[in-house]
């Protein structure tokens, strides 16, 4: 509850500002929260109000499982999902690639003679307003296979819902990479 009535989602209406004009924070403020907690790849990390997710790329740097409770972007959340549903049924947003994903994937190679199997992972944080993200949803393959009539009704939709939770969408990367040699 907002110490003021209304607060809570004062910050909606300036997100995509927040970011340019907000100062980041100093890298001693991480090493201080590292220092009281060590956090690594079997960590569960859970992070309250992540707004821009300014905060949050060196925590996910740590490679640890991250979940973050905000009210307005659980609810964009939502709202893509069925907006998702709606025109490519089965297919999930969000879903992260794990370490474990990521290991099973790489051990594939030793099946056809591979030796040195190795995998990393790199995360990163990006943030759109909404013509942004259309323009970089219109580059994946399994949409721009949608027929264009319907593609075009889908980005609409998308596009406008984002617009109406403040112009910003933030998406947490996940790359990974395997490494391996033929023996």
């Amino acid at each position: 509850m907002a110490v003021i009535n209304g607060l809570e989602t004062t910050f909606n209406i300036v997100y995509s500002e927040y970011d340019k004009w907000r100062p980041t924070y100093v890298k001693k403020l991480y090493d201080d929260i590292f220092a009281a907690k060590e956090i690594n790849q079997l960590s569960n990390v859970l992070e309250i109000g992540i707004g821009t997710g300014q905060a949050t790329l060196p925590i996910l740097e740590k490679g640890c499982s991250l979940t973050y409770k905000d009210k307005e972007k659980e609810n964009l959340h939502v709202a893509m999902q069925k907006i998702y549903a709606k025109y490519m049924p089965g297919s999930s947003i969000g879903a992260e690639f794990s370490e474990k994903a990521a290991k099973n994937q790489a051990d594939i190679s030793k099946k056809y003679g591979f030796v040195d199997v190795d995998y990393k992972l790199y995360r990163r944080t990006r943030t759109f307003n909404a013509k942004e993200y259309i323009s970089l949803l219109g580059t994946y393959s399994d949409h721009i296979a949608i027929k264009k009539q319907t593609r075009l009704r889908f980005f609409n939709e998308i596009q406008s819902v984002i617009e109406d939770y403040g112009n910003s969408i933030t998406l947490y990367d996940t790359i990974d990479l395997q490494l391996a040699r033929k023996s």
